[in-house]
């Protein structure tokens, strides 16, 4: 039966564990798009606040929603699926 199923069974010799695997390849990754320059030119930078955020009059209100369904029910509570009445 030993033969039918052939087994690697070598083990590489340094064991890495799966944090350091995730970061030894994040950071190849990032090494590889090091190269990438970044064309800001086009760009247009705006300082967010208050007069330029939610402008109107749209206020989100219970009726602006119609319960289809409950999808499920956990610890924590109940999954509800809507569809917006905009």
């Amino acid at each position: 039966m030993a033969g039918v199923f052939d087994i690697d069974l070598d083990q590489p010799e340094e064991n890495v564990s799966d944090d350091e695997l995730e970061e030894a390849q994040i950071s190849d990754l990032m090494d590889q798009c090091s190269g990438f320059e970044f064309n800001m030119d086009d760009c247009e930078k705006i300082e967010i606040s208050e007069d330029n955020v939610n402008q109107g009059a749209e206020n989100i209100r219970p009726e602006c929603f119609e319960l289809l369904r409950v999808l499920g029910k956990g610890g924590y509570g109940k999954v509800f699926l809507f569809f917006i009445n905009v």
